[in-house]
Protein backbone atom coordinates (compact mmCIF):
# COMPACT_ATOMS: atom_id res chain seq x y z
CA UNK A 1 0.00 0.00 0.00
CA UNK A 2 1.37 2.98 -1.18
CA UNK A 3 0.73 6.91 -2.47
CA UNK A 4 -1.37 6.73 -5.51
CA UNK A 5 0.25 10.61 -6.61
CA UNK A 6 2.69 12.59 -5.07
CA UNK A 7 3.38 15.92 -5.36
CA UNK A 8 5.73 16.80 -2.94
CA UNK A 9 9.02 16.02 -4.07
CA UNK A 10 12.98 17.47 -4.25
CA UNK A 11 16.16 17.39 -5.92
CA UNK A 12 19.17 17.54 -5.21
CA UNK A 13 19.43 21.16 -6.32
CA UNK A 14 18.27 21.75 -2.74
CA UNK A 15 21.57 20.39 -0.80
CA UNK A 16 19.92 18.15 1.01
CA UNK A 17 18.32 15.47 -1.48
CA UNK A 18 19.87 12.14 -3.20
CA UNK A 19 18.89 11.06 -6.07
CA UNK A 20 18.53 12.63 -9.87
CA UNK A 21 14.87 13.35 -11.45
CA UNK A 22 15.22 10.65 -13.28
CA UNK A 23 15.73 8.21 -10.56
CA UNK A 24 12.79 9.56 -8.39
CA UNK A 25 10.35 9.56 -11.91
CA UNK A 26 11.57 5.80 -12.25
CA UNK A 27 11.09 4.60 -8.84
CA UNK A 28 7.17 6.44 -8.86
CA UNK A 29 6.90 4.10 -11.70
CA UNK A 30 7.74 1.51 -10.11
CA UNK A 31 5.60 2.10 -7.60
CA UNK A 32 2.81 2.75 -9.64
CA UNK A 33 2.12 5.99 -8.88
CA UNK A 34 0.19 8.02 -12.06
CA UNK A 35 1.42 11.53 -11.20
CA UNK A 36 4.62 13.14 -9.88
CA UNK A 37 5.17 16.66 -9.16
CA UNK A 38 8.15 18.02 -8.16
CA UNK A 39 8.00 20.64 -5.79
CA UNK A 40 11.82 21.76 -5.13
CA UNK A 41 12.59 24.84 -2.55
CA UNK A 42 11.46 28.12 -3.76
CA UNK A 43 15.13 30.00 -4.92
CA UNK A 44 15.43 33.63 -2.92
CA UNK A 45 16.64 36.95 -4.01
CA UNK A 46 19.09 36.38 -1.35
CA UNK A 47 18.85 39.38 1.16
CA UNK A 48 21.06 40.17 4.58
CA UNK A 49 20.61 37.34 6.87
CA UNK A 50 19.74 34.37 5.01
CA UNK A 51 21.79 31.44 4.14
CA UNK A 52 20.31 29.84 1.63
CA UNK A 53 21.49 26.21 2.24
CA UNK A 54 18.32 24.68 1.86
CA UNK A 55 17.49 25.46 -1.62
CA UNK A 56 19.28 26.14 -5.13
CA UNK A 57 19.93 29.62 -6.60
CA UNK A 58 17.87 31.28 -9.00
CA UNK A 59 20.38 30.61 -11.51
CA UNK A 60 19.41 26.84 -11.32
CA UNK A 61 15.73 27.47 -12.10
CA UNK A 62 16.69 27.23 -15.56
CA UNK A 63 18.33 24.08 -15.31
CA UNK A 64 15.44 22.76 -13.46
CA UNK A 65 12.91 23.46 -15.60
CA UNK A 66 14.54 22.05 -18.50
CA UNK A 67 15.32 19.20 -17.02
CA UNK A 68 11.93 18.39 -16.16
CA UNK A 69 10.59 18.93 -19.63
CA UNK A 70 12.62 16.84 -21.29
CA UNK A 71 11.98 14.28 -18.86
CA UNK A 72 8.14 14.62 -19.24
CA UNK A 73 8.44 14.15 -22.50
CA UNK A 74 10.69 11.13 -21.99
CA UNK A 75 8.23 9.06 -19.79
CA UNK A 76 4.89 11.02 -20.54
CA UNK A 77 3.21 7.11 -22.01
CA UNK A 78 4.39 6.33 -18.10
CA UNK A 79 3.42 8.70 -16.05
CA UNK A 80 2.73 12.92 -15.86
CA UNK A 81 4.73 15.14 -14.36
CA UNK A 82 4.80 18.44 -12.86
CA UNK A 83 6.72 21.05 -12.59
CA UNK A 84 6.33 23.25 -9.15
CA UNK A 85 8.20 24.80 -6.31
CA UNK A 86 7.65 24.72 -2.31
CA UNK A 87 7.40 27.84 -0.96
CA UNK A 88 7.69 30.33 1.75
CA UNK A 89 5.41 33.36 2.07
CA UNK A 90 7.72 37.04 2.15
CA UNK A 91 5.26 39.63 1.10
CA UNK A 92 8.18 42.22 0.31
CA UNK A 93 9.25 39.29 -2.07
CA UNK A 94 5.77 38.26 -3.83
CA UNK A 95 6.16 39.83 -6.92
CA UNK A 96 9.11 37.29 -7.03
CA UNK A 97 6.91 34.26 -6.84
CA UNK A 98 4.53 36.20 -9.83
CA UNK A 99 7.57 36.58 -11.50
CA UNK A 100 8.62 33.31 -11.52
CA UNK A 101 5.72 31.49 -12.15
CA UNK A 102 5.15 34.03 -15.40
CA UNK A 103 8.41 33.28 -17.23
CA UNK A 104 8.98 29.49 -16.77
CA UNK A 105 6.17 26.87 -17.23
CA UNK A 106 5.54 26.42 -13.51
CA UNK A 107 2.65 24.51 -13.05
CA UNK A 108 1.75 24.98 -9.28
CA UNK A 109 2.76 26.53 -6.13
CA UNK A 110 2.84 24.37 -2.32
CA UNK A 111 3.47 26.73 0.28
CA UNK A 112 5.68 25.24 2.94
CA UNK A 113 5.73 27.67 4.86
CA UNK A 114 9.14 27.16 7.14
CA UNK A 115 10.45 30.19 7.92
CA UNK A 116 8.90 33.97 8.67
CA UNK A 117 10.19 37.05 6.74
CA UNK A 118 13.48 35.73 5.94
CA UNK A 119 15.32 32.40 6.02
CA UNK A 120 17.43 31.94 9.31
CA UNK A 121 17.47 29.50 12.30
CA UNK A 122 15.63 31.85 14.79
CA UNK A 123 12.79 32.17 12.57
CA UNK A 124 12.00 28.56 11.72
CA UNK A 125 8.59 27.91 12.86
CA UNK A 126 9.69 24.91 14.51
CA UNK A 127 12.32 26.59 16.65
CA UNK A 128 10.78 30.18 16.62
CA UNK A 129 12.60 32.46 18.91
CA UNK A 130 9.67 34.66 19.34
CA UNK A 131 8.15 32.74 21.59
CA UNK A 132 5.47 34.87 22.53
CA UNK A 133 4.39 35.50 19.03
CA UNK A 134 5.04 32.24 17.17
CA UNK A 135 1.43 31.59 16.73
CA UNK A 136 0.05 34.99 15.78
CA UNK A 137 3.26 35.46 13.28
CA UNK A 138 2.45 31.91 11.82
CA UNK A 139 -1.35 32.50 11.53
CA UNK A 140 -0.79 36.05 9.32
CA UNK A 141 2.07 35.20 7.47
CA UNK A 142 -0.33 32.05 6.31
CA UNK A 143 -3.57 34.18 5.77
CA UNK A 144 -1.53 36.35 3.74
CA UNK A 145 -0.17 33.27 1.58
CA UNK A 146 -3.42 31.20 1.26
CA UNK A 147 -5.11 34.46 -0.22
CA UNK A 148 -2.44 35.55 -2.52
CA UNK A 149 -3.87 32.73 -5.09
CA UNK A 150 -0.48 31.03 -5.38
CA UNK A 151 -0.87 28.20 -3.54
CA UNK A 152 -2.51 25.17 -5.05
CA UNK A 153 -2.10 23.07 -1.43
CA UNK A 154 -0.30 23.97 2.00
CA UNK A 155 2.43 21.73 3.26
CA UNK A 156 2.83 20.84 7.04
CA UNK A 157 0.78 23.19 7.94
CA UNK A 158 1.49 22.44 11.86
CA UNK A 159 4.97 23.06 11.98
CA UNK A 160 4.36 25.46 14.34
CA UNK A 161 2.85 23.24 16.62
CA UNK A 162 6.36 21.26 16.36
CA UNK A 163 8.46 20.93 19.70
CA UNK A 164 6.21 22.73 21.70
CA UNK A 165 3.60 22.24 24.52
CA UNK A 166 0.30 22.28 22.82
CA UNK A 167 -1.97 24.58 24.19
CA UNK A 168 -4.92 26.73 23.42
CA UNK A 169 -3.35 29.70 21.57
CA UNK A 170 -1.82 26.50 19.01
CA UNK A 171 -5.52 24.88 19.02
CA UNK A 172 -7.17 28.45 18.54
CA UNK A 173 -4.93 29.29 15.38
CA UNK A 174 -5.61 25.37 14.02
CA UNK A 175 -9.62 25.96 13.87
CA UNK A 176 -8.65 29.25 12.11
CA UNK A 177 -6.36 27.90 9.38
CA UNK A 178 -8.54 25.00 8.68
CA UNK A 179 -11.43 27.70 8.24
CA UNK A 180 -9.61 29.74 5.94
CA UNK A 181 -8.48 26.93 3.93
CA UNK A 182 -12.08 25.55 4.19
CA UNK A 183 -13.41 28.76 2.84
CA UNK A 184 -10.67 28.92 0.18
CA UNK A 185 -10.50 24.81 -0.81
CA UNK A 186 -7.29 24.35 -0.10
CA UNK A 187 -6.04 21.19 1.15
CA UNK A 188 -3.11 20.69 3.72
CA UNK A 189 -0.71 18.11 3.65
CA UNK A 190 -0.09 15.35 5.76
CA UNK A 191 3.48 15.12 5.77
CA UNK A 192 5.23 12.00 5.66
CA UNK A 193 8.26 13.32 6.05
CA UNK A 194 7.42 14.67 9.64
CA UNK A 195 6.62 11.08 10.49
CA UNK A 196 10.42 10.01 9.78
CA UNK A 197 11.27 13.06 11.90
CA UNK A 198 8.83 11.78 14.60
CA UNK A 199 11.31 8.82 15.11
CA UNK A 200 13.61 10.78 16.52
CA UNK A 201 11.93 13.90 17.58
CA UNK A 202 8.24 12.80 19.17
CA UNK A 203 7.18 16.56 19.08
CA UNK A 204 7.66 16.59 15.66
CA UNK A 205 5.07 17.60 13.29
CA UNK A 206 2.73 15.99 11.82
CA UNK A 207 1.00 16.53 15.40
CA UNK A 208 -2.31 14.47 15.98
CA UNK A 209 -4.05 17.41 18.03
CA UNK A 210 -4.02 18.98 14.36
CA UNK A 211 -5.75 16.52 12.28
CA UNK A 212 -8.17 15.80 15.03
CA UNK A 213 -9.47 19.58 14.15
CA UNK A 214 -8.78 18.98 10.53
CA UNK A 215 -11.41 16.37 10.79
CA UNK A 216 -13.42 18.57 12.71
CA UNK A 217 -13.09 21.23 10.72
CA UNK A 218 -14.08 19.12 7.52
CA UNK A 219 -10.67 20.23 5.42
CA UNK A 220 -9.78 18.13 2.58
CA UNK A 221 -6.04 16.17 2.99
CA UNK A 222 -3.50 15.79 0.70
CA UNK A 223 -0.70 13.19 2.19
CA UNK A 224 2.18 14.29 0.68
CA UNK A 225 5.63 12.13 0.56
CA UNK A 226 8.13 15.17 0.72
CA UNK A 227 10.33 13.11 -0.65
CA UNK A 228 14.14 13.70 -0.85
CA UNK A 229 15.21 10.33 -2.15
CA UNK A 230 14.00 7.68 -4.58
CA UNK A 231 13.95 4.86 -2.17
CA UNK A 232 11.29 6.38 0.06
CA UNK A 233 9.28 6.71 -3.13
CA UNK A 234 9.81 2.98 -3.72
CA UNK A 235 8.70 1.59 -0.22
CA UNK A 236 7.53 4.47 2.06
CA UNK A 237 7.35 3.04 5.80
CA UNK A 238 4.84 5.37 7.31
CA UNK A 239 2.12 5.92 4.43
CA UNK A 240 -0.09 3.22 5.60
CA UNK A 241 -0.13 4.54 9.44
CA UNK A 242 -1.06 7.77 7.75
CA UNK A 243 -3.58 7.06 6.07
CA UNK A 244 -5.23 4.73 8.55
CA UNK A 245 -5.18 7.07 11.15
CA UNK A 246 -6.96 10.03 8.97
CA UNK A 247 -9.53 7.42 7.29
CA UNK A 248 -10.57 6.72 11.05
CA UNK A 249 -10.96 10.86 11.61
CA UNK A 250 -13.07 10.34 8.41
CA UNK A 251 -10.87 12.92 6.89
CA UNK A 252 -11.43 13.21 2.92
CA UNK A 253 -8.15 12.41 1.30
CA UNK A 254 -7.45 13.46 -2.09
CA UNK A 255 -5.72 11.33 -4.62
CA UNK A 256 -4.75 13.80 -6.72
CA UNK A 257 -4.47 17.56 -6.65
CA UNK A 258 -6.55 20.25 -8.99
CA UNK A 259 -3.62 22.18 -10.67
CA UNK A 260 -4.73 24.93 -11.97
CA UNK A 261 -1.88 27.11 -14.29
Amino acid sequence: MGLKNNYHTHTFRCNHCEGTEEQMIRAAIKAGMTELGFSDHMPWPTIDGETQRIRMSPNDIQDYVDTLVHLREKYKDQIAIYIGFEAEYFPKRADWLWEVKNTYPIDYYILGHHYHEYEARGRYFAYYDDHKNRCKHYYDSCEQALRSGLFTYFAHPDIYMANVKITKEEIDVAHKLCKLCRELDIPMEYNLAGCKFKLKTPDCYPRDEFWKIVAEEKVKVVIGGDYHDPYRILDDPFYENAYNFLSSLGVEILEKINIKK
